[in-house]
């Protein structure tokens, strides 16, 4: 019996992250870039603590449901997911653009991004984060909810 006591307080003391666990993030805020460049989405960031046991990869969910862009040369946006500060060039972007050169109206043009993302070796801390930009000189806006998730398996 006190064999079984000291596992369960060892386990119980270890910090540990298991396959299935979520992490979410959400903004509500008016948003807009110009960057030619991607550069972070404000609020759209997940921190996976570097724990001493977790799984290796993590399904990532970018929801932006209503993006825009401004522009007179075919205007959108595109979002990239990044880990510790790095895109994955692997991972799947979202890119939207209106079929017309100078558009009458702005439509809103929704885009939900989900990829597999390789997350760094168990002891580091993980950083998932959205970066955005617009491309041939758009500038970008969100005005409604975005979000996003992170699923570790």
């Amino acid at each position: 019996m006190k064999k079984l006591a000291i596992i369960f307080v060892f386990f119980a003391l270890t910090q540990n992250v298991f396959a299935g666990e979520i992490f979410y993030a959400e903004t509500n805020a008016a948003l807009s870039t110009n960057s030619a460049a991607p550069v972070d989405f404000p609020g759209l960031t997940v921190t996976i603590p570097a724990w001493s046991y977790r799984p290796k990869n993590a399904l990532v969910t970018v929801n932006i449901p209503s993006p825009f862009a401004i522009g007179y040369d075919f205007p959108g946006g595109v979002f990239l997911v990044a880990v510790n500060g790095v895109i994955q060039n692997n991972a799947a972007a979202g890119v939207f653009t209106y079929s017309q050169r100078n558009p009458e109206s702005y439509s809103r043009i929704p885009v939900t991004l989900v990829t597999k993302v390789a997350l760094p070796a168990e002891n580091q801390a993980a950083t998932i984060q959205v970066k955005w930009y617009g491309i041939r000189n758009s500038t970008v806006k969100v005005d409604s909810q975005t979000s996003l998730s992170v699923q570790l398996f």
